[in-house]
């Protein structure tokens, strides 16, 4: 059994430390010290095949939310969608909490043409567009038996990117936004809409996101996803080095809104590297960050 505690935590999200880009969102936050590159990502929630997982979930937020798991199994009740039939754990209050149970079968772990771990996404889906765009989801790998920490682990080090254009237009919190940061003003137009279209990875733009660290010659696996609307079309390129997925090898990887790609490399050049969405209007609005190599 292993046990996860996670809240929704609404604050001011700086999309781009380095300029000024601030909006109110609500990551879902574990109570332990999350690594910086994980952005506005919610905690890492790790298991294996034959687990149970258990999210203990408390929202500290203003509006009701959920956890909706991807790839593992559960019920009706631990589902945390909110549709007809749906369980509690599909829309919990303001300060309410709900524990959701999930297991791990065989179906929801790597696949024989898989690596030992794949990762599949969890988010809020009480209403699934806004929730997402106001910044709740994240991530959970799953490794075969017995490779999570045992002689079937075929990497050394471990990180994830998120790809995704924030709609802020979209989140729950755009009137408080409006009113906190730009006053009196008239939403009226394309072009104010265009600039709450937020070109992130892992929540951050324009390099701002601190922390994607790797070794020479140690086994660096990615995880890679995304999620979002149909300008969610994503192409994530390295520069400075190459990877396998799926026996290819390659440096781009194409992605689709609620993909997931698990990628392998070993690289061999130390330096800082640009790693970024090749759709050119996704790169110049700000999907660029630099993972260093030592």
């Amino acid at each position: 059994l292993r046990n996860y505690y996670i809240s929704a935590q609404e604050m001011i999200w700086d999309y781009a430390p380095s300029g000024k880009d601030l909006f109110r969102n609500v990551p879902l936050e574990e109570s332990e010290q999350a690594s910086p590159w994980l952005g506005f990502l919610g905690p890492i929630i790790r298991g294996e095949v034959g687990d149970v997982i258990r999210v203990h979930f408390f929202n500290n937020a203003t509006f009701p939310y959920s956890i909706h798991p991807h790839g593992v199994l559960y019920t009706h009740e631990n589902e945390g969608a909110f549709h007809a039939g749906s369980g509690p754990g599909a829309s919990v209050p303001p300060y309410g909490n709900f524990t959701y149970t999930w297991r791990v079968p065989e179906r929801a772990g790597p696949g024989p043409a898989d690596p030992s771990s794949l990762m599949w996404l969890y988010h809020s889906h009480h209403h699934e567009a806004e929730d997402v765009n106001a910044g709740l989801v994240g991530p959970m790998i799953i490794y075969r038996r017995g490779a999570l920490s045992g002689p079937l682990r075929d990497y050394d080090d471990e990180l994830i990117a998120f790809f995704m254009v924030h709609d802020e237009n979209k989140s729950h919190y755009l009137k408080q936004n409006l009113a906190l940061f730009a006053g009196d003003i008239t939403m009226t137009g394309e072009e104010p809409k265009e600039s709450n279209m937020m070109h992130g990875i892992n929540g951050r733009l324009f390099n701002n996101l601190p922390g994607l660290t790797g070794k020479v010659n140690r086994r660096l696996r990615w995880y890679i996803g995304s999620l979002g609307n149909e300008v969610d079309l994503h192409t994530a390129h390295w520069h400075g080095a190459t990877g396998l997925s799926y026996g290819r090898r390659l440096d781009v990887v194409g992605l689709l809104p609620g993909a997931t790609r698990v990628v392998d490399m070993t690289p061999d050049v130390p330096g800082s590297w640009l790693f970024h969405c090749h759709v050119d209007d996704h790169m110049t609005s700000g999907m660029t960050v630099s993972y260093n190599i030592t």
